[in-house]
């Protein structure tokens, strides 16, 4: 085999290449999330562009429900995409109802904050309850005198752009096995880690005491809990997966 002359730059196989991007790929879940963020965004950025009026003048906002419902696993990306829509509904209500008041801006918008807020914390709504803050605001401060039309279009499109979302994620459904494996095999190293300490300690010292237990226990919880969410968040996303299949067992 002929040796590459000094000074000569070493060319990487293609294929060594391609392995590393598919390792990189499949270890970063995120990167496909992005991916998949920025391909829905664009289609419902499209989508409102050439839907009819009043939707074509807030094209913007399809995008944000896009992102919405591309941010999460298939089964979570239908449920936080109702409840987003839920919650831009309600925040619109709040915002006309407080807008029909006979007092200042400033005091409608402390207003429509405040309960807002009180709404935001709703469990119906989960961790999309921000939107009835942002969906008040919105309708208040940028609806003017077309509160309704605005209100409407801002919905509507959020609809369509969830569904866009919800759409590419049924497609490629993420599934982060290889993180849920990392995390686990991190565990068993962790935990092989502290066995061997723990005999090398009765061997020579004989058993622990109470304080020293805790403190071992202290030192591996993290590690415990990272590996739970990381398994927990695999088996979610294997529901409604036509990838898991291949991962049957």
């Amino acid at each position: 085999m002929p040796v590459p002359a000094e000074g000569t730059p070493r060319v990487v196989p293609r294929s060594r290449v391609l392995t590393w991007l598919h390792h990189q790929w499949v270890r970063h879940p995120r990167w496909s999330m992005a991916l998949k963020g920025a391909v829905a965004a664009s289609l419902a950025w499209l989508v409102g562009l050439v839907a009819p009026p009043p939707f074509a003048e807030y094209p913007y906002y399809a995008p944000l429900g896009a992102v919405v419902a591309v941010s999460s696993t298939a089964v979570r990306s239908v449920k936080d995409s109702a409840q987003a829509v839920g919650a831009v509904l309600l925040g619109a209500v709040l915002a006309r109802v407080v807008g029909a008041l006979a007092v200042p801006v400033v005091v409608e918008i402390a207003v429509v904050v405040a309960v807002a807020l009180l709404f935001a914390g709703w469990r119906l709504f989960g961790e999309m309850g921000t939107w009835v803050v942002t969906s008040a605001l919105f309708v208040l401060v940028l609806g003017g005198a077309e509160k309704v039309e605005y209100t409407v279009a801002f919905a509507g499109l959020l609809v369509v752009g969830a569904g866009i979302g919800v759409a590419v994620n049924l497609v490629v459904p993420p599934l982060p096995l290889t993180p849920s494996e990392l995390a686990l095999d991190r565990l068993r190293d962790v935990l092989a880690d502290e066995v061997d300490v723990l005999a090398g300690r009765l061997e020579t010292e004989g058993p622990l005491r109470a304080q020293e237990w805790q403190e071992r226990r202290r030192e591996v919880a993290p590690t415990i809990a990272r590996a739970r969410e990381s398994v927990a968040a695999a088996r979610e996303a294997a529901r409604a997966n036509v990838r898991a299949r291949r991962y049957g067992g």
